[in-house]
């Protein structure tokens, strides 16, 4: 069973629930709309692994990190929290000058995840880059070539800001 961060990551299935949490990952537009109508696409189907929408999501996540042309990572001398934050700085302007040059970065960010379900990727990840403790893998994407895809939905800035 997936704790409660782990489940909110699949909790924005259709626009009513991305336009009001939008920070997860998103499974909006017609064909998405369309399966969850049609009772093809919900939460309970998407945690059980043996379900056809688990599967064809496995699959597709599995075709497009096989279609990376190159990998790109962060990783720290440590974990603390100024460590995080240059990194994210760092990976905002690498993103920026990879599409400045034309590249697309996408972040995989999943298996940096710290809940139970992610443990083993987490490892695994660690031992491929060769990250030894006590540094830290901060992040993690994929580069090359892909197709224009939309914005992933945001918070408006006003509700972030604290005066």
């Amino acid at each position: 069973m997936l704790d409660d961060h782990a489940r909110r990551v699949y909790d924005l299935v259709g626009s009513p629930e991305i336009e009001q949490n939008p920070d997860g990952i998103d499974l909006g537009g017609p064909f998405m709309e369309g399966l969850r109508a049609f009772g093809q696409l919900s939460r309970e189907q998407m945690l059980d692994q043996q379900s056809m929408s688990f599967v064809k999501a496995t699959e597709m996540l599995k075709e497009k990190m096989n279609s990376a042309m190159g990998f790109v990572w962060m990783i720290t001398d440590s974990n603390r929290r100024e460590d995080q934050i240059a990194a994210g700085r760092g990976w905002v302007r690498m993103n920026l000058k990879a599409s400045a040059l034309g590249v697309d970065m996408n972040p995989h960010s999943q298996a940096l995840q710290e809940f139970a379900e992610m443990r083993e990727l987490f490892v695994d990840l660690d031992q491929l880059l060769q990250v030894k403790s006590p540094q830290r893998l901060q992040m993690f994407g994929r580069i090359g070539y892909g197709p224009a895809v939309d914005a992933s939905p945001r918070w408006p800035i006003e509700r972030k800001i604290i005066s």
